[in-house]
């Protein structure tokens, strides 16, 4: 039994490729549609239908995929760099007027604010109910250009993120790395 999501899905994929064809795979899910997030919305726009595509909207990340989820995307005949040319509509948000923000709860920031903006945007930052230390690091992920790898090329960089984990490469890999 596994739920209707990405993860569910996926793994009863992988559970049928093991088990063969005779194996059965009980699916239940909460929502009235598979795919949880990953799963395709579609509205009625004055008269045009709008597919938002949800948490597959960003399929294109993380590149490159490990072996598996590529193996699993060409079995299911899905082409991450072919799907976004042919139907991300970079321009629909912003012909709507619509752009980033970020909404800051009263539990946990004090108030109630939305703020409008790339979060990097000295603008953004001002108006953030943030203090001066988090600005700061926030300003240090989002600008900078810090090297956490040096001495190894791009594709040196992601062959080795992709054989150790994220608790491994912050505990070994990120030790000399400047802060």
């Amino acid at each position: 039994m596994v739920g209707a999501g990405i993860s569910g899905l996926a793994a009863a994929y992988f559970y049928r490729a093991t088990g063969g064809p005779e194996v059965r795979i009980l699916i239940l899910d909460n929502h009235d549609d598979f795919g949880g997030h990953a799963k395709r919305n579609e509205y009625d726009f004055n008269g045009n239908i709008q597919l938002i595509n949800g948490g597959t909207l960003g399929i294109d990340s993380p590149r490159p995929y490990s072996a598996v989820a590529a193996g699993l995307l060409t079995a299911l005949g899905i082409d991450p760099v072919a799907f976004a040319a042919r139907y991300a509509d970079r321009g629909f948000y912003p012909s709507l007027g619509l752009g980033p923000g970020v909404f800051f709860d009263r539990e946990t920031f004090g108030e109630d604010r939305l703020v409008k903006g790339k979060i990097s945007s000295p603008e953004f930052l001002e108006q953030a109910p943030l203090g001066d230390a988090a600005r700061r690091d926030i300003l240090r992920l989002e600008i900078d250009h810090v090297d956490y790898l040096p001495g190894l090329s791009s594709s040196e960089k992601k062959a080795r993120l992709s054989r150790i984990s994220y608790r491994d490469y912050l505990l070994t890999s990120s030790r000399s790395t400047p802060r």
